[in-house]
């Protein structure tokens, strides 16, 4: 099944807040059993919540699959918004990056070198993310990933003029 099979569907939380969630079905979606979406996990920073630990090992490949695919209204994938809490998001950077290659009998579970060199709505890809917060350690394994690190924003920008920016 393609990615494009998918529902996305937008959930406005009691907030006020919307988020994306994928599924399916909209029953799937409304009743997925993690109780908080892939792109929020990515970027929650509640202290001592194991986000890493749930895209390393606690949903099922078909839940992973469908977290990777999808977007939040800018465009950002739940790399992009690991990435973007800097040393925060690292370790939940590098388990989502590990897990893309270790589907069942061996097969990927999503081409990693795509996921890394995805953008957003403003062309940024999750290497220019992690520069821009000067998350060295995070930027060093999209590189390895296979990361373009020649890539430029719209303004011409490429990661190594935000990472330089961060001393």
């Amino acid at each position: 099944m393609c990615v494009r099979d998918f529902v996305l569907i937008v959930v406005e939380r009691e907030s006020g807040e919307a988020s994306v969630a994928c599924g399916q079905t909209e029953t799937e979606v409304e009743n997925h059993p993690s109780k908080m979406d892939a792109l929020e996990r990515a970027s929650d920073e509640t202290p001592g919540s194991d986000h890493a630990g749930w895209f390393a090992r606690e949903c099922d490949d078909g839940t992973f699959t469908r977290a990777m695919g999808a977007r939040d209204d800018d465009g950002r994938s739940a790399l992009h918004r690991a990435c973007a809490r800097g040393r925060r998001g690292t370790a939940t950077a590098r388990a989502i990056l590990e897990r893309c290659g270790e589907g069942e009998g061996g097969r990927a579970l999503w081409d990693v070198k795509a996921l890394v060199r995805q953008t957003d709505e403003g062309d940024w890809t999750p290497l220019h993310t992690s520069a821009s917060v000067g998350d060295a350690e995070t930027a060093a394994a999209l590189a390895r990933c296979g990361a373009k690190v020649d890539a430029r924003t719209p303004g011409g920008q490429t990661p190594g003029h935000y990472a330089a920016s961060k001393g």
